[in-house]
């Protein structure tokens, strides 16, 4: 009789213990999720980052925070790094500040310029690029896109993964793989429009059928479609709204050839070379009058 009293006490214990162990089992926190951080994964040529007030070289490895800007000159690319592997590149001549960096959003403002994001799929993250001051923006969960944003509020963007929803001025459109949309300044996103097949790029260069100028300088001129940027002799032009641009070089006594370089808010790539354009400013062309005996 002792004998079973002690072996149903042993047992009671027992289950006592093993219940109240899974409760407290169950009843930890979860770990804290691990911060989000944005680093600079690679630089080339001229990058540069604002902090403190002042602006400085970029340094690969570098943790940027919320309020930092990053800007790349005519000859720099960098691209950016968050914690999840998501990666944002910055073309030559870009403007960016880190805006918010939390756990539900990741948030950057392009203030010039062009960049291509692949951003991880997260459903519980949404990564989002203000496109001017007054509430344009591109937003994703997971997506591969493009932004091109002029100083004028001009912008654009392309899906190549994923979705992207572009809002503006009241309006929204969804973007899927393959789409674009434009956004003029105080004027919604126009609707998605599968990308062209190929870029656009029309020039007019200077000197006619013949390539002779009589002047050290020239305009160089054409069009490609609107929220792509344009490069010409290495400097990036601006671009209007409806694709035009316009740019003077300059030229050196003799045979010269200019570069043109288009590049789409996909990030596709064209490039138009001059004839030989020559430069003569020393020929006298005035017709000579003939003096009679």
């Amino acid at each position: 009789m002792l004998g079973a009293l002690i072996v149903g006490a042993i047992a009671v214990a027992v289950a006592y213990f093993a219940l109240f162990t899974r409760r407290e089992q169950r009843s930890e926190p979860p770990p804290p999720a691990p911060p989000v951080v944005l680093t600079m994964a690679a630089a080339e040529g001229t990058v540069e980052v604002f902090r403190g007030g002042a602006w400085g070289p970029a340094r690969v490895g570098d943790r940027l925070e919320a309020s930092d800007r990053v800007r790349t000159g005519e000859d720099g690319q960098a691209t950016l790094r968050l914690s999840d592997g998501s990666l944002v590149r910055l073309e030559a001549a870009t403007e960016t500040q880190v805006q918010t960096l939390s756990r539900a959003l990741s948030r950057i403002r392009l203030g010039g310029g062009g960049m291509q994001a692949d951003i991880a799929d997260d459903p519980e993250r949404l990564f989002q690029v203000d496109l001017d001051d007054e509430g344009a923006a591109a937003r994703t969960r997971g997506a591969a896109f493009g932004v091109t944003a002029t100083s004028k509020g001009n912008a654009a963007v392309a899906a190549t993964r994923g979705e992207v929803a572009v809002s503006a001025r009241g309006r929204e459109v969804v973007l899927r793989s393959g789409q674009f949309t434009r956004v003029a300044p105080g004027a919604p996103p126009t609707d998605a429009a599968p990308l062209p097949a190929s870029l656009l790029l029309k020039v007019a260069w200077p000197g006619g059928e013949k390539g002779l100028v009589r002047a050290t300088s020239a305009v160089v001129a054409g069009q490609t479609d609107p929220g792509s940027r344009i490069v010409v002799q290495g400097r990036h032009v601006a671009v209007d709204s409806e694709g035009r641009y316009r740019a003077e070089v300059t030229l050196r006594e003799g045979a010269n050839r200019v570069t043109v370089r288009a590049r789409d808010v996909a990030g596709r790539q064209r490039e138009e070379r001059s004839p030989p354009i020559t430069v003569d400013t020393k020929t006298d062309f005035k017709v000579q009058v003939p003096r009679w005996k």
